[in-house]
């Protein structure tokens, strides 16, 4: 009788060693593959932010390209002339998907392949490119047509002998070209995903409800970010770098950042994703539950 009792004790212990065993392999594989898990989420947003980047820098710089070399034959025509010949690139536009195309004078005044008039003198992507700059300009309503989402590429028109600069060409893309940058399947359709410049300017961006400058944006959010910490991306884009930190837009973001490679001499932009940490705590939550299942499952063997 006490070897049998003996012998129950050694099976009851030797069958809590065992269940002792499958909860720590349980929590050690549940704990690991947590961390598996956000290290793959953190490339996962550093591939994607990469490929959209480089698909954005490479658009640009063609639009760029094809308005730099644009401009060099209007500088060829004498300046009474060079409305005529926008008036040729109807065509142009509408092989390119842009809204329209003009030459401004040095003057303001423009007219565009769709029959617009007017005087952008004032206008901030005029006077950049007056200074020779090529701007590709944040994303705004059309204000001389249908109100579409726009944003403006220009390039300075210089004369071809003294170089002196004459005037300005730009084209007007709509933005929903850039959108399949813009999009985030990846992570359940979750996050927003931006270009912009330095100072936070959007020049395009996936959100429902679009702000005008990211870092402004933050400032509805200040009681929940540091300072410093808000300060610390910013410096970051200032010097070009690529960053990965946690911010919070009343939930956990990962923040991620890198420079679009500049193809073409315009305003640095950067291409931003930010994504909720939630989505690796769904996915965690799920995978725990079915490992709970598999020890469950196993318990019931015993």
């Amino acid at each position: 009788m006490m070897k049998k009792r003996g012998n129950g004790l050694i099976g009851l212990m030797l069958v809590g060693s065992i269940i002792g065993i499958m909860i720590m392999v349980t929590l050690y594989i549940g704990y690991n593959m947590e961390q598996k898990l956000r290290e793959k989420l953190k490339t996962d947003i550093q591939k994607v932010a990469e490929q959209n980047a480089e698909a954005v820098g490479r658009t640009l710089a063609t639009h760029a390209q094809l308005l730099q070399n644009l401009s060099k034959r209007i500088a060829l025509r004498p300046e009474e002339q060079r409305n005529d010949y926008v008036k040729e690139l109807r065509t142009l536009v509408q092989l390119q998907g842009y809204k329209r195309m003009a030459y401004v004078k040095s003057d303001g005044s423009f007219l565009t392949t769709d029959n617009y008039k007017g005087n952008f003198g004032k206008k901030a992507f005029f006077k950049k490119s007056m200074r020779g700059e090529i701007v590709i300009n944040e994303v705004r309503p059309d204000q001389l047509g249908k109100a579409d989402r726009i944003n403006v590429i220009s390039v300075p028109v210089r004369n071809t002998y003294t170089d002196q600069i004459e005037g300005v060409l730009f084209a007007t893309l709509i933005s929903d070209v850039f959108d399949k940058f813009m999009s985030i399947n990846s992570f359940n359709d979750q996050g927003n995903a931006y270009v912009m410049t330095v100072d936070g300017k959007i020049i395009v961006n996936s959100l429902v409800h679009p702000v005008e400058n990211v870092f402004d944006f933050f400032e509805n959010f200040k009681e929940e970010n540091s300072a410093e910490e808000l300060a610390k991306i910013q410096e970051s884009m200032s010097l070009g770098r690529t960053g990965l930190t946690s911010i919070k837009q009343g939930e956990s973001m990962y923040f991620y950042y890198m420079p679009i490679k500049n193809r073409f001499g315009a305003t640095p932009l950067y291409y931003v994703l930010s994504v909720p940490k939630e989505i690796v705590a769904a996915t965690y939550k799920e995978l725990n539950s079915q490992l709970r299942g598999v020890l469950f499952t196993a318990l019931l063997a015993l």
